[in-house]
């Protein structure tokens, strides 16, 4: 080999490198590389995806009595109400509770309860429970109602069977925490002074009056000397 050819060899070389290390420069590296950092923000934040906070669990007492649960989600659950029984779910964040009640204690529970006429067949409790069925047993009429008391989300469904007997599922739930307040926006301090109208330009003194110039009176005979 001679020293042409290997100097050009060797040039080649170095070339290819040099380009390989400006690109690898220009690029950063490969985002899929497990050394890449997340993209950050001025001030060296680091930018991610925005996550959802889960709502505090309901401050439920040791033994969920009747007396409990009414105290909790302010339901007026009536004396007259039978097969009482309740479910603590989603680590305390979630409560199930169905009783039977008479038809004629209907009313009576949603005034003394402060919940709105339900709707017929609105379903207001989307998932099962372990204390009953999501879809009711044929022949009975469904009606629902909704509404958050306390920071508690109510959802109570009544279904009534074929005799007449009213079972009330209800599922209490944390409401959501509300949204931050959108920050203030900032104004400058720097404020433009207000315009004096006719102050744009500023007024020019008044011009002396030009003294009026006064021919003297030409006298007969009397001629201009020539050049």
């Amino acid at each position: 080999m001679t020293r042409r050819t290997r100097n050009s060899l060797i040039g080649g070389v170095l070339s290819a490198g040099l380009v390989i290390g400006l690109f690898l420069v220009v690029t950063g590296g490969s985002a899929d590389s497990p050394d890449a950092t997340a993209p950050t923000e001025p001030g060296g934040t680091a930018t991610t995806e925005p996550t959802t906070e889960r709502a505090e669990p309901l401050a439920l007492p040791s033994e969920l009595t009747q007396e409990a649960v009414a105290t909790l989600s302010g339901l007026a659950i009536p004396a007259t109400a039978s097969e009482f029984l309740t479910a603590r779910l989603d680590s305390d964040r979630q409560l199930d509770v169905t009783f039977v009640i008479p038809a004629d204690s209907v009313d009576a529970f949603l005034a003394d309860s402060g919940l709105e006429t339900p709707e017929d067949d609105r379903r207001v409790v989307l998932h099962s429970s372990p204390l009953w069925k999501l879809n009711p047993d044929p022949g009975t009429t469904l009606a629902g109602t909704s509404d958050t008391v306390d920071d508690i989300n109510r959802a109570v469904e009544l279904l009534t069977a074929a005799d007449g007997s009213v079972q009330a599922s209800e599922r209490c739930s944390p409401a959501p925490p509300e949204p931050p307040e959108p920050p203030e926006p900032q104004w400058s301090s720097r404020r433009r002074s207000p315009r004096v109208r006719g102050s744009r330009r500023a007024a020019r003194p008044a011009e002396p009056a030009r003294r009026a110039c006064r021919r003297r009176p030409r006298q007969p005979g009397h001629r201009r000397p020539g050049p």
